[in-house]
């Protein structure tokens, strides 16, 4: 008897949910705007997300291409720094 709300990811066909590959953040993002009780967030949030800046984006209502834009450079660096590693080709290039 008690509301609770939130997405219903059953709402997707299997199909759908199967070409998705990368993080889903529009779902985080709908959520937040949603229910931006004071508890939404917690520090295991932070954790996961490995930094408080996720947090802070959402938050300062960035959209999900946004947030994905701010990764690029740090993402370039990693890549850089992973090719130095592989036993096999790069699947991305």
């Amino acid at each position: 008897g008690k509301l609770c709300n939130g997405l219903y990811p059953g709402d997707t066909p299997l199909p759908e949910l199967e070409k998705i590959d990368r993080l889903n953040l529009s779902w985080l993002i709908t959520s937040y705007r949603h229910y931006q009780g004071n508890s939404f967030f917690n520090d295991f949030f932070d954790r996961l997300a490995g930094n408080t800046t996720l947090r802070q984006q959402i938050q300062d209502g960035w959209t999900a291409d946004e947030i994905r834009a701010s990764w690029q450079d740090d993402l370039k660096q990693f890549k850089a720094i992973r090719s130095q590693y592989l036993l096999y080709p790069d699947f991305e290039e």
